[in-house]
C-alpha cells in the first residue's frame, strides 16, 4: 500500500526503490547538458597554469558544490585556484559585478560558478569585457535568454534540434519544438548533484591524459557526501538520481568519518554512530542549519572553509563557532516570525502575505516567510528595508504553498523588480521600496485566481488508518526501509480515531514543543509536535478523545516507537 502510494506498482520495481545502485542509477555525467565541454575546458585550463575562481552561494548547496569544485580541480593539479562566496547580507544571491572586479584584480582567468549564475545576463556581460572566461553551473530555472558565457551545464537545457543543434534553454522553445528536443532524463539534481558530475568528467578527462591524474577514493567518497548533503538540504525530488546519490552518501557517513568537516559538524550535534544511523533528517535538522547558519549570517567563506581545510585544528574551532551561530540565529528567527505574525493576523483575510519590515536581519527572512507559509497556508513573500533608511530597495525572500508556482507568478510581476531568481517553491527578490505595494497588490490577485478560497487551507495526505497498537518496533522499522524521506518521498502519515491524551507537557529548551501519551485501548506510544506549544490549550478540555495524523519514528534514545504529531481534530 504505501508503495503503491508513491508510484511502485510492479514486483521488480521495489528493489530499485529500496535499494537504489548509485553506478547504475546516476547517470554518465557526459549526459549531461554541456558537462563535457565544461570538463575539457577546465582541465585546459589546469594544464595552462590559469587562475580559477570557484564562485558558490550561501547555502549548503552553493557551499558544498564550491567544495567539490575546488577540491577536485586541485586534486588534478590545479596550482591557482581560489574560491569565492558572495556575502548573503551585503551582496545577494548570485553573480555580482564588484565580486567580479575583486577577483579580477586577483589576476583570475577563469570563473566557474555553482549553483549560480544561470540568469546573470548583465554579469556574464561585464566578466567578458573584463576579460574573465565563464563557466556556469546551476539548477535554478533558465529564461529563454542565456549569459554569454564560455559554456553552461544545467540539466534543464535541451538540444535542438535533437541531432547537432546548439543547447538552449527550453524556456526558447515552443511546446511543439520542445517535444522534438533531446532532454536531459533527470532535470531536478541540485547545484552540488551538478557540480558532482562536473567534478566527475573532468576527472575522467584528466585521467584519460594523464593516468597518474586519478581522484583517490577517499576524495570520490568525500565529494559524493557533499552532494548529498546538499541534495537533502536544498529539499529537491528525492527521486531518481537524487535517491539513489542520498541512500548511498547517508550510507557511506554511517559507515565511518569521510570528511574532516563534517565529522566536526557531526559532533559538535552529538552524533554517535555507535548509537544512532545516519539518516536524512539528522542531516535536515542538525548538519544543513549549522552550515546554513553560517552562511545567513554573512559568513558563507568559513562555511565553505570547513569543507576544504586540512587544519585540525581550524576545522574543530570553526565546528564549535558554527553551533554558536546557530544558537543565534534560532533566537533570531523566533523573535522575527513572532513580528511577521503579528502583521499576518492584520490582513489574513489576503490569499498571499506580501510583508516588510526596517532593519530585519536579511539572512532570516527566508526561514520566516517559510514558517509563516507553513502556519497559515498561504505564498509570503518578506521584505527586509534598511535600518537607517539609506536605501532605495528591499531585499525580500519568498516561499509558496503546494499548487502555486511562485516562480510564474514573480515573472509576471518581473517589471516592478531589480531582480528575481528561484524556483516554483522558493525565490528571492530585490524591489524597490515604492513598488512593494504595487506587487503586493498584483500578488494577492494573482493567488485568489489560482488559489480558490476552498483551497486555502493546508492538505494533508493520509497513507492509511490504523490503531496505535500497530506500531511495534518491528513495524516501524520496516516502514524505515522506504528512506530516505523527503520531497517527492514523504515520510509516510498514519491516521489513528478515537485517541485519548495523558501525561501533556511543554517541551524543549524554550518550552516550544508539544509532548504526550498518545493511548488507545490497551496501547500507548509516547507523542511529539514540534512548535506546537499551542495545541495544549487549544486541546481544552484534555478528557475528549481526538482523531489524530501522525508519522512513525524509533526514539534514539530508548528504542522505543514514536508518533510525530501533525495534525489533529475533535470526534
Amino acid at each position: 500500500m504505501l508503495m503503491a502510494a508513491r508510484g511502485i506498482v510492479k514486483p521488480e520495481e521495489v528493489p530499485a526503490f529500496l535499494h537504489p545502485d548509485f553506478k547504475t542509477s546516476f547517470r554518465s555525467p557526459s549526459q549531461l547538458p554541456g558537462c563535457t565541454a565544461a570538463a575539457e575546458l577546465l582541465y585546459q585550463r589546469i594544464i595552462e597554469g590559469k587562475t580559477i575562481a570557484v564562485y558558490g552561494d550561501y547555502d549548503v548547496d552553493g557551499i558544498t558544490a564550491t567544495a567539490i569544485i575546488y577540491k577536485t580541480l586541485k586534486q588534478l593539479g590545479a596550482k591557482n585556484i581560489q574560491y569565492y562566496i558572495p556575502s548573503r547580507i551585503d551582496e545577494g544571491y548570485g553573480l555580482n559585478a564588484d565580486a567580479i572586479d575583486k577577483l579580477k584584480a586577483d589576476n583570475v582567468d577563469v570563473i566557474i560558478t555553482v549553483d549560480c549564475g544561470i540568469t546573470s545576463i548583465e554579469e556574464a556581460e561585464h566578466a567578458k569585457q573584463n576579460g574573465i572566461e565563464l563557466l556556469i553551473t546551476d539548477h535554478h530555472i533558465p529564461q529563454a535568454v542565456l549569459p554569454d558565457a564560455a559554456v553552461i551545464v544545467h540539466p534543464q537545457l535541451v538540444r535542438y534540434p535533437a541531432v547537432g543543434g546548439p543547447i538552449v534553454s527550453p524556456a526558447s522553445l515552443s511546446e511543439e519544438q520542445l517535444a522534438e528536443a533531446k532532454q536531459y532524463p533527470f532535470h531536478l539534481l541540485c547545484g552540488a548533484g551538478v557540480a558532482l558530475k562536473v567534478a566527475m568528467r573532468t576527472a575522467e578527462i584528466a585521467a584519460k591524459h594523464s593516468p597518474e591524474k586519478i581522484l583517490p577514493p577517499e576524495l570520490k567518497r568525500e565529494i559524493l557526501v557533499f552532494a548529498m548533503l546538499a541534495t537533502i538540504s536544498d529539499f529537491v525530488l528525492l527521486q531518481d538520481e537524487n535517491r539513489a546519490l542520498v541512500r548511498t552518501g547517508l550510507a557511506l557517513l554511517s559507515k565511518a568519518p569521510v570528511s574532516k568537516g563534517i565529522e566536526a559538524l557531526l559532533e559538535t550535534a552529538k552524533f554517535n554512530r555507535e548509537k544512532k544511523k545516519l539518516d536524512e533528517e539528522f542531516v535536515a535538522y542538525q548538519i544543513a542549519p549549522r552550515l546554513n547558519a553560517v552562511g545567513r549570517l554573512g559568513l558563507a567563506q568559513l562555511a565553505a572553509e570547513i569543507l576544504i581545510s586540512n587544519d585540525d585544528r581550524r576545522i574543530k574551532d570553526l565546528a564549535v563557532e558554527f553551533d554558536k551561530l546557530n544558537t543565534s540565529r534560532k533566537k533570531l528567527q523566533n523573535e522575527l516570525v513572532h513580528q511577521i505574525t503579528q502583521q499576518v493576523k492584520e490582513v489574513e483575510d489576503e490569499p498571499a502575505f506580501v510583508i516588510e519590515g526596517i532593519g530585519w536581519h536579511r539572512g532570516i527572512i527566508g526561514i520566516a516567510a517559510g514558517r509563516i507559509a507553513e502556519q497559515f497556508y498561504k505564498p509570503v513573500v518578506v521584505f527586509s528595508r534598511d535600518a537607517m533608511g539609506n536605501e532605495s530597495v528591499s531585499v525580500g525572500s519568498a516561499r509558496s504553498v503546494t499548487g502555486f508556482n511562485l516562480y510564474e507568478a514573480l515573472e509576471r510581476c518581473s517589471d516592478l523588480f531589480v531582480r528575481f531568481g528561484g524556483h516554483s517553491a522558493a525565490a528571492g527578490v530585490t524591489i524597490e521600496n515604492k513598488n512593494i505595494a504595487e506587487f503586493r497588490e498584483r500578488l494577492c490577485d494573482i493567488a485568489r485566481r489560482e488559489i480558490p478560497e476552498e483551497e486555502r487551507v493546508g492538505e494533508l495526505f493520509i497513507d492509511g488508518e490504523f490503531p496505535i497498537s500497530c506500531f511495534t518496533a518491528k513495524a516501524v522499522h520496516e516502514i524505515s526501509d522506504m528512506a530516505p524521506f523527503g520531497s517527492g518521498n514523504p515520510r509516510p502519515v498514519f491516521a489513528a480515531r478515537n485517541v485519548s491524551l495523558d501525561n501533556v507537557r511543554m517541551i524543549g529548551m524554550d518550552g516550544s514543543h508539544f509532548s504526550a501519551e498518545f493511548v488507545q485501548g490497551k496501547a500507548r506510544i509516547r507523542g511529539v509536535a514540534f512548535n506546537r506549544k499551542h495545541w495544549i490549550e487549544e486541546m481544552q478540555p484534555l478528557d475528549t478523545p481526538l482523531d489524530i495524523a501522525f508519522t512513525v519514528t524509533i526514539n534514539d534514545f530508548n528504542g522505543r516507537p514514536e508518533l510525530h504529531l501533525l495534525d489533529w481534530q475533535r470526534q
